[in-house]
This record gives structure tokens, sequence and C-alpha cells, in this order.
């Protein structure tokens, strides 16, 4: 009987298990390393319970792991787990001072959180497993610091969302994140942490407009590279206006030269002002690099029968150093271009007179040209220019042509003291060396003396002989810079003794 007593005994405490603690969450520790999972539940409602059973679930498995002390103990903190490379699951049980166990709780998974950042498009796209052990979540914050900063809400999601693209980046920059999942009554949970560093193609440090440079009638540009950032094209765009938009006139390859050129074609120089800037593109074919603006210059000339040629330019733009100074050139008839004056960086205009040249070339018995053409070369001031880089932009080229002057004398005595009398033939200037003749006729009309030859002059004499005094008569043909047509005719008197 005693024995029966006894086994009917422990069999009624065998059916007596203690209740279940209720499982409130497991949540990582962000930041910790290894990640730590810390676990919290509510104590079991029997009073017998002195410990809980901490259990793992892996691959469908679930093994007891650690064991808690203490009926109202209601938390403990999983100090080495794999939290950080993959979700991690928990259950509980109860036990009480017999051995008794509790049921199983539902299991609870802890959040992970993965980043994949995107260089090209400077934006990270977080995604996270949901949390599992709640009948739903209300929503999930997304925290992020910066640099090392205090963590920050950077946006709310619904319970039902599970990615989030921040494109809210600056490159080169530590980017920290974590997941906070929120049921409706206020309790948490957090993910593991995972950091970025927004790595980006390194730009050059610099460009620089060197010059746009009027080269007949198109503008040739100069840049110079940074070479040290990761380029895979250069981009040149053009704009009629400084304020206007810009339009790409050209894509080059990355050739690893510092030094760009590129000459425009499709201008109008003498009519139109252009501006001109270069941009890098990065290996993602994001333009990672601007330089500054380049201009060409623009002259004018205008002229009076004084001879006086009026040349003015604008001001050039925009050189990083500055004008140094502008320099004047001219270019008369097929002489080479030589310079006129340098003005300071604030002087636009300049005149010049040409009767000095003019009676020099009479002098010399050379021909007067009929075009005048002027150009203007803006010259940087290096010292100014942050990289100690002079850019010489040239402007276009403007011609005036004078209408042709004709003189002659009246008298010619070929054995003057006199040298400039001893010879006889007109003083043409700015008429074309072509389409010209010179005859001498005598009183009864026949050609004693004729050239087609500017420079050449009758020397008083006819068939060797000295030509006798008296009057004659002269013929003179030569034509202008457009191709007509001017004759002229008289009489003059031969001294001839």
């Amino acid at each position: 009987m005693l024995g029966a007593c006894v086994m009917t005994f422990h069999a009624n405490a065998q059916l007596d298990i203690p209740d279940a603690p209720e499982f409130e969450s497991a949540s990582v520790i962000p930041g910790t390393e290894p990640a730590e999972v810390e676990l919290t539940w509510l104590p079991s409602d029997s009073v017998d319970v002195d410990s809980y059973i901490i259990y793992k679930v892996n691959t469908g498995i679930t093994q007891a792991y650690d064991t808690v002390y203490g009926r109202l103990t209601t938390s403990y903190t999983d100090v080495s787990t794999v939290a950080d490379d993959e979700p991690v699951t928990y259950r509980l049980a109860a036990r009480d001072t017999l051995q008794n166990l509790s049921k199983l709780t539902d299991s609870h998974t802890t959040i992970h959180e993965t980043t994949n950042y995107e260089i090209c498009e400077l934006e990270t796209l977080l995604d996270w497993s949901g949390y599992v052990g709640w009948n739903n979540v209300d929503h999930y914050d997304i925290y992020r610091n910066t640099s090392g900063g205090s963590y920050q809400v950077i946006k709310t999601v619904n319970g039902n969302t599970s990615q989030y693209v921040d494109e809210n980046l600056q490159p080169f920059g530590n980017y920290c994140y974590y997941i906070q999942a929120e049921r409706s009554d206020g309790t948490t949970v957090r993910s593991n942490k995972r950091c970025v560093y927004t790595n980006s193609h390194i730009a050059p440090a610099w460009i620089n407009a060197d010059y746009a440079s009027v080269e007949g009638d198109s503008i040739e540009l100069r840049f110079t590279v940074d070479t040290s950032g990761e380029i895979s094209r250069y981009k040149i765009y053009r704009a009629t206006d400084s304020a206007y938009a810009f339009t790409e006139i050209t894509s080059m390859a990355y050739d690893y030269q510092p030094k760009i050129f590129y000459v425009d074609p499709d201008v109008d120089p003498g009519e139109h002002k252009y501006y001109y800037k270069l941009k890098t593109i990065d290996p993602c074919g994001n333009v990672s690099k601007e330089s500054n603006l380049s201009s060409n210059l623009m002259v004018h000339v205008d002229y009076d029968q004084m001879l006086n040629h009026y040349i003015d330019w604008d001001e050039y733009e925009a050189y990083r150093g500055g004008v140094l100074e502008y320099k004047v050139y001219r270019h008369f008839g097929f002489d080479a271009p030589v310079p006129v004056i340098a003005t300071d960086p604030d002087v636009f205009t300049h005149s010049h007179n040409i009767s000095d040249y003019v009676k020099k070339k009479h002098k010399r018995n050379e021909t007067v040209p009929y075009q005048y053409c002027y150009y203007v070369s803006a010259v940087e001031d290096p010292a100014s220019n942050p990289l100690g880089i002079q850019g010489v932009s040239k402007s276009n080229e403007v011609c005036v042509s004078h209408q042709p002057r004709f003189f002659i004398p009246n008298t010619f005595y070929p054995n003057s003291y006199e040298e400039t009398n001893q010879l006889f033939k007109p003083v043409i200037s700015f008429a074309r060396e072509t389409g010209y003749e010179f005859l001498v006729f005598d009183r009864w009309g026949n050609v004693i003396f004729r050239t087609t030859d500017p420079h050449e002059a009758w020397d008083g004499t006819t068939e060797n002989r000295k030509a006798p005094p008296g009057d004659y008569v002269y013929y003179v043909r030569y034509l202008d810079n457009e191709g007509n047509d001017f004759t002229r005719t008289g009489l003059f008197l031969l001294y001839n003794k």
C-alpha cells in the first residue's frame, strides 16, 4: 500500500509542470563585438520555479544553451553569438525546484541587417530580416550615425517593410546603421550594426581652363587637368553667354596626359563670343570636376582719313590668375605680325597712326599695302594663378583697307641735285601691286616709256638719249583692294639740260 501511494504521488508530481515564462524580446546590442543579444521575458507564474533554460535553435534543432537562476530574473545577455552574421533564434523554458520543465516558448529571432553600398549611386541599400516572435511589428526605425556621432532616426517604415535606400550620403564618409523594431505597446528590439565607408572615385583636385585662342575661323582650347584623379572621359561644353545653358560639343577618352587640346571649328569668332568649360567624367559616368570658364577675345578696329587706326577689345574672361597685360599686334600686307604695344590689364583701347609707316615704305621704294590687320593677346598673370599656369589667348584678327591715294609731280628734272626729283613716277599708297601700268607719251602721242612694275620710274631718256625738254603726258592705271580700276592722266614738264 505504501509503495502504491508513493507511485501515485510521483505520478501526480510529474503532471505539475511549471508555467512557461512569457518571452518578450531578443534584441541585438548594436556595436558589441562579438555581437551580444539581450533576451527579456516576464517571469513564470509558478512560485516554485528557480531557473530558466535558454535554448538556441540551429537548422531546426532546439538545444539547451544556458541556465539563468531566480524566478524573478527577467533577462539574459548572450555574449557570444553569430548575430552579426545571421539571425539567431532563441526559446525559453522555466524549471522548478523538482527539475520539472515548462513547455518551450515560441521562438524569437533577432533582426539581421545587411548593407550594400553602391559607389556609382552614392547610396546604401539596407536590407533586414523581419523580427520573428511578435504577432506583428508596428514599424521599423532606421538609425544612422555619421563619423562616430550620435545615432539619429533617419527613416521610419511600416512593419511590413524590410528594405530602405539611404541616398543622403556624402563621399568619403563613415556611416553606421541599425534597425529597431517596435511593437504597438512600445516594446523594441534592435538589429546588429552595419557600417559602410562611402568610398568614391577620386575626382581631380583641379582643372584649369588655360585659354580659348582664335586661330583663323576656329577657336583653340587648352585645359590642364590633375591626372591623379580617376577619370574615364572628358567633356567640353560651349555657350554663347556665360549665363546661358552650356551644350556638350565633344567627348574624348582619358589619355593620362595633363594637357587637353581641342579645336572648335563650328564658330564665328569675329562675330560672337563663346564660353567654354571642361568636365571630367568618373568611371561611373558621373561628372567629377568642372573647370573655370574660358572665352575668346574679340577685337574691333576702325580708322579715319588721317590714317589713324582705332583698336578696342573686350575684357578677357576668365583667367584664374587674372590678366597681366594685353598685347596689340599689327600685320600689314605680307609683313610678319609684330607687337605694337602692351597695355595694362584695365586698358582696352589703343590708337595707332600709320603715316610714318607709309612714308617709310615710299622712301624705301616699297609698295604701301592696302590692308592693315590687328589682333590682341590677353596674357595671364602666372603669379596669381594658383597652379602657376600662364595662358595666352589670341583674339580674332580684324583688317581695315584704305582707298588708294595718288600723287604725281608736275615737273621733272633728271639733273636735279635732289635725288627725289631725278626720276619720274607716281606715288601711290594702298593700291594693289597687280594690275598696275604706267606710260609716258611725247607731244606726238608716241609711247616713250612703259612699265607694269610699281617701283620702276622714268629716268628722262628715250632710245638711250636724253628726251628733249618740254611737256609730256602720263597715263597711270591701278586697282584698289576690291579690284576696282582707276586711271589717271595729265601733263608734266621735263627740264632736261
